[in-house]
């Protein structure tokens, strides 16, 4: 009741008619409705307890952005919500802190919006701030100028930092000239060039609303939300049509590389990896299995290398995947003496995976981690709306997430070999070294 009240009286605050009514229709149990500005909105009500997310999306982000302007996703997200035509960035965070919510922009490697989570009575006025936020940002020119100092330090910061400076040589070998290659945070040239017109100009030509995707779970009076933000968005033209985001591919590679950094430090880090898949590659189920039976505590390499071999000191094997790319990779940090032992042994493993069918244990075992990590994430209705938000920017299903389980139990060993045997390809190996300068022969 007190979640209507709010919704109605934000309609009155908006001062405009609420227009043509949207009819509400189900998507498998969401309720969707696509409001006459474009915004897809889908709604998953859930009363159990008071509490409710939404995250709007826009498919985008680093992949989206020029070279020349590495970290303008990043910092557009982060000062998002530092001041729009209604209020400053300050009286925004009160507002928010005000009734105990969270509000942020976020920015990844294809995906772009802000997310926002409160307590059911107060989540209509943070639904408010957030579409002012996604309609009328202003960047503020000092806001902007404090995140380019934060983004400078943490770049400089991560320079120092072995770990990410072998791992970010390994996506340079892989992605080459593709945005996969830099930092999310992106690169120190592009980010000191980063100004407010910049980031004005770029929002209003990519992100407008009615590109984007609104994602609500929780405790939520359906009908008078619907209303509000078709009060809300009244006033704003249709799409002419909903542009197709292209985001590129990284070319192919042909032949292994490598790539050997040498810092006077008592470490080596080495990072091994191959191009892997795009986000909606059906075989990504069988890549979270490939990567936690090599990965992890009870995962081979970090069973073989640090508890048996005494080889490193920090071992696991990932994978990523966005709209533009993917990889999957090996990671790890061991002593200067012991580098060619832990890379020798890292190679066997992989030659391993490739030649041998995993065992029903090891396979057993990296499927009930991933389900159970799953339905711990899915307590929470944010994580739910981030679900639902970017499956149907993807245009897949609203209730995509609830055949995860499904789709990690239908993994058996032959579709992991066959996996293995596709991603782990010797003239597709990229090999990033970081070792002192004693090693130069390497």
């Amino acid at each position: 009741a007190a979640g209507a009240r709010a919704c109605r009286s934000a309609i009155a605050a908006t001062g405009r008619a609420t227009g043509r009514k949207r009819k509400l229709h189900a998507e498998e149990g969401v309720l969707a409705v696509d409001l006459e500005c474009g915004l897809r909105v889908r709604i998953l009500p859930d009363h159990g307890v008071p509490i409710c997310a939404g995250w709007l999306a826009w498919l985008g982000g680093q992949g989206s952005e020029p070279a020349a302007q590495a970290g303008l996703a990043s910092l557009t997200a982060a000062t998002l919500t530092r001041g729009n035509q209604r209020l400053g960035g300050d009286d925004l965070s009160r507002a928010i802190e005000g009734v105990a919510a969270s509000l942020s922009g976020f920015a990844g490697r294809s995906s772009m919006g802000l997310h926002g989570e409160a307590i059911a009575r107060h989540f209509p006025e943070v639904l408010d701030h957030m579409i002012e936020c996604a309609l009328t940002p202003t960047f503020p020119e000092d806001e902007v100028a404090e995140e380019r100092r934060v983004a400078l330090e943490e770049l400089a910061a991560a320079d120092d930092d072995l770990g990410s400076v072998a791992l970010r040589g390994l996506r340079e070998l892989l992605y080459g000239e593709h945005p996969g290659a830099r930092p999310l945070r992106g690169t120190p040239k592009g980010v000191r060039g980063l100004h407010s017109r910049a980031l004005q100009g770029a929002w209003r030509r990519g992100y407008p609303i009615g590109e984007a995707v609104l994602a609500i779970v929780g405790d939520v009076d359906v009908d008078a939300l619907v209303a509000a933000l078709s009060a809300r968005l009244a006033d704003l033209d249709a799409p002419a049509a909903r542009r197709a985001r292209r985001i590129a591919r990284p070319k192919a590679l042909t032949r292994p590389r490598r790539r050997t950094l040498h810092r006077e430090r008592e470490q080596a880090h080495l990072a091994i990896g191959y191009p892997g898949l795009v986000l909606d590659d059906p075989r990504t189920p069988a890549m979270e299995v490939l990567c936690t039976v090599l990965g992890g505590q009870s995962g081979r390499l970090f069973l073989a290398l640090r508890e048996e071999e005494g080889l490193v000191y920090h071992v696991d094997a990932h994978s990523s995947e966005s709209v533009g790319g993917g990889h999957f990779a090996v990671y790890a940090a061991t002593s200067q003496d012991k580098l060619d032992r832990a890379l020798a042994a890292i190679d066997r493993h992989l030659d391993r995976i490739v030649d041998e069918a995993v065992d029903a244990a090891s396979l057993a075992r990296a499927k009930a981690w991933l389900c159970g990590q799953h339905q711990i994430g899915l307590q929470r209705r944010s994580r739910i709306a981030n679900e639902v938000a970017f499956d149907v920017a993807r245009g897949l299903s609203p209730t995509r997430y609830r055949g995860y389980v499904e789709r990690i139990e239908a993994v058996d060993a032959a579709a992991v070999l066959e996996l293995a045997q596709a991603i782990i390809v010797p003239k597709r190996r990229a090999l990033s070294l970081v070792t002192s300068p004693k090693l130069r022969s390497r």
